[in-house]
Formats: C-alpha cells, sequence, structure tokens
C-alpha cells in the first residue's frame, strides 16, 4: 500500500492527526496508519465489516473511544 501527499514544511495543525487509509474489498480490508508525512504507516489486514477490530486497531494509535463510542478530533 504506498501512497503519496504534498509536503508541507510549516505544518501549523497543533493537534495530533491520523491518517488512515484503507482498501475495501468483499473478504478483506487493508488498512494504513500514520502520524505524519514521510512516517512508515503501520499496515493491517482485517476480515471486511469487521467493525469491532476496525475501531480496536484505530485505537492502536489514538487510544480508545470516549463514552460514546466516538473517537476524539476524527477528521
Amino acid at each position: 500500500m504506498t501512497t503519496t501527499a504534498p509536503h508541507n514544511g510549516h505544518d501549523t495543525t497543533p493537534e495530533r492527526v491520523l491518517f488512515v487509509a484503507f482498501e475495501l474489498s468483499k473478504k478483506t480490508w487493508k488498512l494504513g496508519f500514520t502520524t505524519g508525512h514521510g512516517q512508515k504507516p503501520r499496515e493491517r489486514s482485517i476480515a471486511a465489516c469487521n467493525q469491532a477490530r476496525l475501531l480496536q486497531e484505530v485505537a492502536e494509535d489514538v487510544g480508545p473511544p470516549v463514552a460514546n463510542g466516538q473517537f476524539v478530533a476524527v477528521r
């Protein structure tokens, strides 16, 4: 899973951002997570439609969801 994005040398984003990429098929979902440009992504494959596992994988990078099941600062 390779992607390219424009690089901004003057990043003014004060909060942490998690970039997420999905490659979806009927059997498996491939996920890619990174915290910034130039950072090696963490890649995972999970069974398709396994939403609980998807949330577990996201939580590994951003922490657990808040009480209502939503993550803080999701864009």
